[in-house]
């Protein structure tokens, strides 16, 4: 799309850049750069970094723009550049960053073929007018398998505690950093999730709850499994 803003070049990073190289090269931009309008930078020039942060950061954000961005104009594809533009259509998984069609991502079965992730970006819940809660939590207490890179040859563990639509929280002896991302398995579900909130419980043995967000999601069987109280 010609209107769209190009954000990777913006920050200076490539396409595939890891969320820890975006957040350095933002960091430098804004501070050591000068580009910060407290150390004499440019306010417009500040405020497209800001936006450009802004997607790149959130997961979901950014394979939306992804999407958008690498999208050509179909009518005017050749049979010629067919092959062309199916990598140029492609998107990555959230998780270990290869390759797919992009329209694998509106597929609510596709898998990542590398690492097995669902593709399936995560939809929002909303909550309509009159309802009290349109995501209930649910006590859960399942076992789940957790990933933090790829390949790892052994998983992690950790149980659940509560479980929603949008995402869960759960008990593990691994502590995450906010804004990881990483790779679930469950009986209920399987989901690329981004860490949001983490808190240390003392005791005799070290225990972190961690909750996270779904970026993308595949439920097991979901009828039954979320209600609605409404008023």
């Amino acid at each position: 799309m010609q209107n769209t803003k190009d954000y990777y070049r913006l920050l200076h990073v490539q396409s595939d850049a890891p969320l820890a190289v975006i957040r350095s090269s933002y960091r430098a931009l804004m501070q050591k750069s000068g580009q910060h309008p407290d150390r004499g930078g440019d306010h417009e020039q500040a405020a497209l970094i800001n936006e450009a942060y802004a997607v790149l950061s959130d997961p979901q954000k950014r394979a939306e723009y992804d999407l958008r961005l690498r999208q050509p104009n179909i009518d005017s594809a050749s049979a010629a550049d067919e092959s062309r533009y199916r990598e140029a259509s492609a998107d990555r998984c959230l998780f270990c960053g290869t390759p797919h069609l992009a329209g694998a991502i509106h597929q609510r079965s596709g898998n990542c073929s590398a690492c097995a992730s669902p593709l399936f970006v995560a939809p929002k819940l909303q909550l309509p007018q009159g309802c009290r809660r349109g995501a209930q939590r649910l006590a859960h207490g399942g076992d789940i398998a957790f990933y933090t890179r790829w390949p790892q040859e052994v998983a992690h563990h950790g149980q659940i505690r509560n479980l929603s639509p949008n995402g869960m929280q759960f008990q593990t002896r691994v502590a995450l950093e906010k804004d990881r991302v990483i790779k679930i398995d469950g009986d209920a579900m399987s989901s690329v999730a981004r860490v949001v909130n983490q808190s240390r419980q003392w005791g005799l043995t070290r225990v972190y709850w961690v909750g996270v967000e779904f970026c993308t999601i595949r439920f097991v069987s979901p009828k039954g499994t979320f209600f609605s109280a409404v008023v």
